[in-house]
């Protein structure tokens, strides 16, 4: 994976990335085109807030990748991080990973000590990064 060519932005920074972002969620997990765009404008810099990884070639940016940062409900110190996808012309090639330390970076940044998830089909994707299997939690 090249790292030269990518960055991570925040969706409510970058606004005109919501579209790209709810084609790349909707291609993984369907959902109405309008109540994804919805859910993705609500984004804020006191969260919820998306991270947005774009691929640049040939001076155009491609929206390749996307998570999300929630609030966990009992735990003020902890995060629920949902919705990461990448393209799939794109995937098992290190952008997963890319993303996950950019999303858990940021958590850092906003003082967050522990990071939450859920999945049904990638639990060894998150092993792989050091996740471990917890007890349930709200968002």
């Amino acid at each position: 994976m090249r790292t030269d060519n990518v960055s991570v932005v925040l969706l409510h920074e970058y606004p005109e990335y919501a579209e790209s972002c709810a084609n790349l969620l909707n291609n993984q997990w369907k959902r109405s085109f309008s109540a994804r765009i919805h859910s993705l404008n609500r984004c804020c810099k006191e969260l919820p807030d998306s991270l947005v990884l774009l691929e640049e070639e040939n001076g155009q940016k491609r929206v390749i990748g996307h998570s999300r940062l929630t609030r966990v409900l009992e735990d003020d110190d902890g995060c629920w991080i949902e919705s990461v996808v990448i393209a799939e012309d794109k995937r098992n090639k290190g952008y997963g990973k890319y993303l996950m330390n950019k999303t858990e970076e940021y958590a850092k940044e906003l003082n967050f000590s522990t990071a939450y998830l859920s999945t049904h089909d990638q639990q060894g994707f998150y092993e792989h990064l050091g996740y471990v299997y917890g007890e349930p939690v709200s968002s």
